[in-house]
Formats: C-alpha cells, sequence, structure tokens
C-alpha cells in the first residue's frame, strides 16, 4: 500500500501542473481579449466622434487634430475611391471653395419651371416706325433665355442694374427705371425715377439710392423695368423695354468669410454662390478704372459669356447712374 501511494503522488503532482499551466494561459489570454477589446473600442470611439466635419482652426490646433500627413492620406484615398472629403467628413480648406477665376463658376440658372417670374430681357420691336431701330438692341445684363430674363439674386440692400444701351439719337434718349414689389394683390412702385442718356453706345448701371424706404427686404421678389421714349414722354408713350426680377438674400456667414478672401474680387465669391447682381457689380467696377487690366477683362467676358451675353462682352462701361446724387 506505501508503495501504491508513493507512485500515485508523482503522478498526481504531474497532472496538476499542466492544469495550472493550462489555466493561467486561458486567464492570460481572457486578459488580453479584455485589454484589446477596451483598446480597440477606444480607437473605434475617436473617428465615430470627429465624424463632424471640423473648422480648419480645429483640425490644426484643436484636442482632436490629425497630422497633415494622415489627412493628405485620407485625401488621396478619397481620390482613389472617388469620393470627396466632404463625403468622408473632412473639411477642405477655405481657399479650395473658390475658385482662381469665374470662368465656369456662375451656373446659368435653366428656364424656370416653379412658378418663377420671367421677364424680358432684349427689347422688341417698337409699334411706332419712326423710333430708332437701334433700340431694339436694348438688353438688360441678367441670366435668361434668348429674349427671356430670370430672377436673380443679390445680398446687397440697394444693388445696381446693369444694361446696354445702343447708340441714340437726341429725340431718344429720355429713360425711366422703375422698381416694384407685389404685396399680396397690390403692386407697389418701392422707386421711379426720370433718366436722361448721353446717347453713347455701352454699358451703363443704376444704383438705388441709399435710403432705407427704397432697400429690398429679404426673401420678397422685385419687379424692375427699365424703358427708352421714343421722343419726348410728356408726348408720346411709345417706348422700348426690358424688364427682370430681383430677390434679396441674407448674407451667410459662410459668404461673408468667403468675400473677406477673395477680396478685392468679391465678384469670385458672388459668382460662385450664383449672387448674380453683386458680382456683376463689383466686377464692373472694378473694371471701369481699369479697362485694360487682362485680368478684368477677361472675368468680364467669362462672367458675360456664362450667361450668354457674349455679344455685349466688348462693350465699354460707359456711365454709372447713381441715383444717390
Amino acid at each position: 500500500m506505501i508503495k501504491k501511494k508513493l507512485l500515485i503522488q508523482p503522478i498526481q503532482r504531474a497532472c496538476v501542473i499542466p492544469l495550472v499551466f493550462v489555466s493561467l494561459m486561458s486567464y492570460s489570454q481572457l486578459v488580453q481579449a479584455q485589454l484589446s477589446n477596451s483598446e480597440f473600442s477606444r480607437y473605434v470611439e475617436k473617428p465615430t466622434r470627429n465624424l463632424t466635419p471640423q473648422p480648419p482652426s480645429q483640425l490644426r490646433n484643436g484636442k482632436n487634430s490629425k497630422p497633415l500627413r494622415h489627412v493628405l492620406q485620407v485625401g488621396r484615398a478619397a481620390q482613389r475611391s472617388g469620393s470627396s472629403l466632404q463625403e468622408r467628413g473632412f473639411s477642405e480648406p477655405v481657399k479650395n471653395q473658390l475658385p482662381n477665376s469665374i470662368q465656369n463658376s456662375f451656373q446659368q440658372p435653366k428656364l424656370p419651371r416653379n412658378g418663377a417670374p420671367t421677364g424680358r430681357r432684349r427689347a422688341g420691336a417698337g409699334r411706332n416706325p419712326e423710333c430708332p431701330s437701334s433700340l431694339t438692341r436694348l438688353t438688360a445684363l441678367v441670366p435668361g433665355d434668348e429674349g427671356k430674363s430670370f430672377l436673380a439674386s443679390t445680398v446687397a440692400e440697394n444693388p445696381t442694374f446693369w444694361f446696354y444701351v445702343p447708340e441714340l439719337p437726341e429725340t431718344a434718349r429720355f429713360a425711366e427705371f422703375v422698381l416694384q414689389v407685389q404685396d399680396g394683390r397690390e403692386v407697389q412702385n418701392v422707386y421711379r425715377t426720370p433718366l436722361t442718356l448721353s446717347g453713347k453706345p455701352g454699358v451703363i448701371s443704376i444704383t438705388l439710392p441709399l435710403q432705407s424706404q427704397y432697400s429690398l427686404k429679404t426673401d420678397k421678389k422685385y419687379h424692375w423695368y427699365f424703358q427708352i421714349y421714343c421722343g419726348d414722354p410728356e408726348k408720346t408713350s411709345d417706348n422700348f423695354y426690358v424688364d427682370g426680377f430681383v430677390q434679396r438674400q441674407a448674407l451667410t456667414e459662410a459668404l461673408d468669410s468667403q468675400l473677406k478672401i477673395a477680396k478685392p474680387r468679391e465678384y469670385i465669391a458672388y459668382s460662385a454662390n450664383n449672387i448674380w447682381y453683386d458680382a456683376l457689380t463689383n466686377l464692373g467696377q472694378l473694371l471701369r478704372p481699369n479697362p485694360q487690366n487682362a485680368t478684368l477683362n477677361k472675368d468680364w467676358v467669362d462672367l458675360l459669356n456664362a450667361v450668354g451675353l457674349q455679344d455685349f462682352a466688348k462693350e465699354p462701361i460707359v456711365q454709372n447712374y447713381n441715383l444717390e446724387k
């Protein structure tokens, strides 16, 4: 019996050691698995919290900032996958949101199908055969399709309107500008003024007075008319006219930021955001005192080409009618 016990004890010890080793291995694997899961979840949570695009300042300096190398790697991966940085949750720098010029930046609107109003972009034939035939070339410099003008936007309270006026004889230099707003079923005149034109062919602009009663309110559609009489308006009502519509939009923080970056060529930001009236005004005001500037000339041509007004792109800017004075 004593011999049997002595033989069994070594066997038991031999069996216990492997069992202990197996138990230790299992416990170690369990701890590692828990640690791995903890580490994995910690690193997964970080990108999940950062899926919202961050402003450039936070991308550079914030606690969740990523190295430039990482951002470039993400950008290259996005290009390979065919998706943009914005689609993958990253912001592009503000400067990349603006083109270097206005070429292809302004998108010509299509013929409105949602009830948006249209006007007359080019004057038609007059009823009086004694009216100068050149008046048929009177054209509003606004987006449109052939002879129709489309509703376009501004952020200015007192915007500027642009027209091409042909050469006029002395008997046909009386003009009138009218701005109206529809309030319910009633149409009210916001501003109405007579003008005497110089008779020189070229582009002219008309700026609304700065008084508050003439300021455009946001999200209201305004109807404007510009007409040239065939003679003394006190003696005849025959005229050639163009008309169109303008709507003022609120100036957003994003657009304001882009305007500051683009300054003094704010027209690049306006054009990229389809704010027609202000794009043309800013560019025209820069071009008029600098008619030999190659960049401004090219941008002027490109902007007018974008809305099918290439026939007037080479015409000089001859007059600004600031109705404040």
